[in-house]
């Protein structure tokens, strides 16, 4: 359960390093319960007061205050299930936590969406079945039920974890989930499709804008006053429209989705194969255009413009043994918008022109 009671990061973040040599085991539980029965937990207030100017405020100097973020005594029976009623303090939707880089952290799941934005540095990240690095500027979108742990690489490294819970997301940022570009796709089959197992990375090129919407959102998580609760979801919202606007290019997803079959994506193919294009396919199955392509070529072997122009011809090739239309006719109805580029995609496919195959095909 959330509490109250808190101590500073670098409180915590001092401990883990001192102990470690003493102890291996770096979990949050035992610091919680060192701190506990030396009575070193208390009321710590925010070193980031809602007037302050935090625009003004350098880089350095913001992450100095950042030492002296609260950080509340959670208790859970359960580590490796993490649930947004335990970290979030109450009524918030989202909020955001410095990483403990002493923190010992075993492979873990948990019930929201987490970004981890590499602010400074970089880590490795770790599923169930891929390893990979990140580094400034990097932010990696977590979906609900995914296992997965993090190490630093250095001792320079400074990491947030933004959190939200899924219907908050749902709810605030729906515009943005109806667009067709990489993060929105993303989101909504996250959303639309349980057991989900894709995490999505985003390069920001350690972009000035995306780190003064994180100071925004530490100032309004920490407030002492409930109401700016509110104030952070919206910021939270500033967060994924710059992710999704500026990330789009190079947004990467980490693995198949579990359980991909292209069979759907075939069938659609062949129902559709008239007007049927990349963008159209990546909409009605809820994938990016980038990541569908990759998807197809993963699975079948052959690019979508490739499938998409065997099954046209397989269609000319009955057309042309089966009716005495014209092949200019054929090309129109198979999709072609000239008959030259039907002949010569014919040719490449089946090894002769129409004319030929159907002077062969018919006697």
């Amino acid at each position: 359960m959330y509490s109250n009671q808190s101590l500073t990061y670098a409180q915590m973040e001092h401990y883990l390093k001192t102990h470690f040599e003493q102890s291996p085991h770096k979990a949050y539980a035992n610091a919680v319960r060192y701190f506990i029965e030396n009575n070193t937990i208390g009321e710590v207030p925010s070193p980031f007061p809602i007037d302050l100017d935090i625009i003004t405020i350098s880089d350095d100097a913001f992450i100095a205050l950042c030492d002296q973020l609260p950080i509340h005594v959670i208790v859970s029976d359960d580590d490796l299930c993490l649930s947004s009623s335990t970290i979030f303090p109450h009524n918030y939707e989202c909020f955001i936590v410095r990483h403990l880089n002493s923190l010992s952290i075993e492979m873990h799941h948990h019930d929201f969406f987490e970004i981890c934005y590499v602010w400074e540095g970089g880590c490795i990240q770790q599923t169930a079945d891929q390893v990979f690095s990140m580094k400034a500027g990097d932010c990696l979108i977590i979906p609900p039920g995914i296992d997965h742990k993090v190490k630093i690489a250095g001792s320079g490294a400074i990491l947030f974890n933004v959190m939200v819970r899924a219907n908050a997301l749902q709810s605030s940022s729906l515009s943005l989930l109806t667009q067709h570009n990489a993060v929105s796709v993303f989101l909504r089959h996250c959303l639309l499709q349980e057991g989900q197992k894709n995490c999505l990375l985003i390069q920001t090129d350690n972009s000035t804008i995306l780190k003064r919407i994180i100071k925004h959102l530490i100032q309004e998580c920490y407030t002492d006053q409930d109401v700016f609760c509110d104030f952070a979801i919206n910021i939270f919202n500033q967060l994924f429209n710059y992710i999704i606007f500026r990330g789009e290019v190079k947004a990467k997803y980490l693995a198949l989705p579990e359980n991909f079959s292209p069979i759907p994506i075939l069938n659609e193919i062949q129902r559709n194969y008239r007007t049927i294009t990349l963008k159209s396919l990546a909409v009605k199955f809820f994938f990016s255009e980038e990541h569908l392509s990759r998807l197809i070529k993963k699975t079948t072997g052959k690019t979508f413009s490739n499938l998409l122009r065997e099954t046209r011809i397989e269609q000319a090739k009955l057309l042309a043994t089966r009716t005495d239309l014209s092949f200019e006719k054929i090309s129109e109805l198979v999709g072609y918008s000239d008959a030259s580029s039907f002949t010569k995609a014919f040719k490449n496919i089946v090894g002769q022109s129409p004319a030929h195959y159907r002077r062969a095909s018919t006697g």
